[in-house]
């Protein structure tokens, strides 16, 4: 047995055949002699048919064949990615519209005495011994801070939730819907301790209710102020529900979850023992608590003799504060006296600043009592 090696491409392969190879072998003697270089290509060819298929122990002895040039290339596997992969999930939830509970009050809780006495909207800079009391409009993002600030300086607060007409109205007048979605930004806060303490003593919700100027021409419905004090009973279960309108508009509907009505006098209402007489009776038929006020700045009427900050108006003398707020302190079972409003102007008036103090120790006289029923 002889072994031929043929180079191709510059490898070596190896055929393996059991014949001799001669030139007067039997199966080449009788081919016509053409030329060396045919008899050459022929034994070649011979020798390719009968090739290494039976010899792949010689094969594996000799170098590895190198891949064949017809050896389909490897397919582009790295294909791009398809624009339906779906992107990562978005694991970052955005926060809810509330805010973090506070936490609970620090330090020996304050001591309250008689009824709460001030002005709406006094700021929350000048809390402090002249006052007992305001309506505070409360902002989640001061809420905390304002509550620690009314605690330590002995504060009671009627307060806001919702802000004033233009915040909660729409075309139609009074929204009840604007209305909750303001109250719901206070859900996360935990109040219990502060409304234990004295500091809350009442959820105002809402302020002139009968006056159809704040309403887009419309008055806000009795079955509203119903639920509006349901809905905050719900979530406030011991705070007092309180309304600013005259009893005489809230006639003629039950309100099992209202506990009070904010009053105030203004000299165009006419004397003022009438003007108490029949609001007070009114408020009991309710079976509702007086939250009584006055209105200092443009409630002093032609003969108070000092002006106003809007034209045509009359600002109450100390005169008037006085003898008005005397008359309703005089009245059994008020829980609590409101001004309207804070003008730092008319509050800074030699006169008027010590009319006031002697309201304010009055006040503090009087049986201290709750707004709610």
């Amino acid at each position: 047995m002889q072994e031929i090696a043929l180079t191709r491409d510059g490898t070596r392969g190896c055929w393996r055949h059991d014949f001799p190879i001669e030139a007067s072998s039997p199966g080449l003697a009788h081919l016509p002699a053409s030329s060396a270089a045919e008899r050459a290509l022929l034994v070649a060819l011979v020798l390719l048919s009968a090739g290494c298929a039976g010899g792949a122990d010689s094969v594996a002895s000799e170098s590895p064949l190198p891949p064949s040039d017809s050896t389909a290339p490897p397919g582009d596997t790295l294909l791009p990615p398809s624009d339906t992969v779906a992107p990562p999930p978005d694991t970052l939830v955005p926060p809810p519209d509330t805010v973090v509970p506070p936490p609970p009050p620090s330090g020996p809780p304050p001591e309250h005495v008689g009824i709460p006495f001030g002005p709406a909207q006094q700021p929350v800079t000048g809390w402090g011994p002249r006052f007992s009391s305001t309506v505070y409009t409360a902002d989640p993002k001061h809420f905390q801070r304002d509550l620690e600030t009314a605690r330590r300086a002995g504060m009671r607060l009627f307060v806001s939730f919702s802000g004033s007409a233009p915040y909660i109205r729409d075309e139609n007048g009074f929204s009840l819907r604007l209305w909750k979605q303001r109250v719901d930004r206070f859900r996360a806060f935990d109040m219990t301790p502060y409304i234990d303490d004295g500091t809350i003593i009442g959820h105002f919700i809402l302020d002139e209710a009968d006056d159809r100027n704040n309403w887009n021409g419309h008055l806000v419905a009795r079955q509203d102020i119903e639920e509006m004090a349901r809905y905050s009973k719900e979530i406030w279960p011991t705070l007092p529900a309180i309304i600013r309108a005259f009893p005489d508009y809230l006639k003629g509907h039950r309100y099992p979850h209202l506990d009070a009505v904010r009053v105030q006098y203004h000299a165009r209402f006419g004397d003022v023992d009438q003007f108490l007489d029949k609001n007070v009776q009114l408020t009991r038929e309710l079976g509702l608590v007086l939250l009584a006020g006055l209105n200092v700045i443009h409630g002093g009427g032609e003969d108070s003799g000092m002006p106003s900050y809007q034209s045509g108006k009359r600002a109450m003398n100390p005169s008037q504060l006085r003898s008005w707020g005397g008359k309703f302190f005089a009245v059994p079972g008020i829980c609590g006296f409101i001004m309207w409003e804070y003008r730092e102007e008319y509050f800074s008036r030699s006169d008027v600043s010590a009319a006031m103090q002697e309201l304010n120790r009055e006040a503090q006289t009087l049986p201290k009592r709750t707004c709610r029923i």
